[in-house]
């Protein structure tokens, strides 16, 4: 399975004259500064896997994949405001 960018919300998206390769590679460092239990569920929904596949294979409830993605998407929108803004 590929990354369907059209699928998640990103904050990078439609930006103009920025090239994909540079948005894959700025999602791919910010994931890399995400927390294991964010980094995780974000990975594993990116791949795929529903709530429940994900609860199972983290051992945890499915309400908490919903709140730890929440929060993953969360922080990737803040930093892409932050490297996209200048830091401001």
């Amino acid at each position: 399975m590929t990354f369907d960018e059209r699928s998640h919300d990103m904050g990078a998206r439609d930006r103009p004259g920025e090239p994909k390769v540079a948005r894959r590679a700025w999602l791919f460092e910010a994931l890399a500064t995400l927390p294991l239990n964010l980094r995780q569920v974000l990975k594993l929904q990116l791949e795929g896997f529903d709530y429940g596949k994900v609860a199972e294979l983290l051992c945890i409830n499915p309400d908490d994949v919903g709140v730890r993605l929440h929060r993953a998407r969360k922080r990737l929108r803040q930093r892409s405001r932050e490297d996209y803004s200048g830091g401001d």
